[in-house]
């Protein structure tokens, strides 16, 4: 189970990126369900598709800007500009939309 914004859950199943990074060309290929963020969404720029990657992960803007290597307040203006663009009112809906698109998401590691 992915954890989308810590309000929804969803069962991504057994495919999605793997344990890639976002920046490495890998993440952005599909797995073997599912698209990648980049194929999707055109009006979000490059940036904006890589946080709506990690929005639909279940990260919050702090766990974010520390993958990312960008300001708390850098990923607060995306992650409005996100919501903006794709007309909806939150993130939660954003990764839901994201998810429901067809956006592979990465598995995260469990923590034991």
């Amino acid at each position: 189970m992915a954890r989308i914004a810590c309000q929804f859950s969803v069962n991504i199943g057994a495919g999605g990126l793997g344990a890639k990074g976002p920046r490495s060309p890998e993440a952005w290929r599909p797995g073997d369900r599912g698209r990648a963020v980049l194929d999707l969404f055109p009006e979000l720029s490059t940036r904006e598709r890589e946080i709506l990657q990690l929005l639909t992960e279940g990260l919050k803007n702090a766990e974010i800007a520390r993958r990312l290597s960008l300001s708390s307040k850098t990923v607060r203006n995306n992650v409005s500009n996100i919501l903006s663009k794709m007309q909806v009112a939150d993130r939660t809906e954003a990764a839901i939309r994201a998810l429901e698109a067809g956006v592979s998401v990465a598995r995260r590691p469990s923590a034991t």
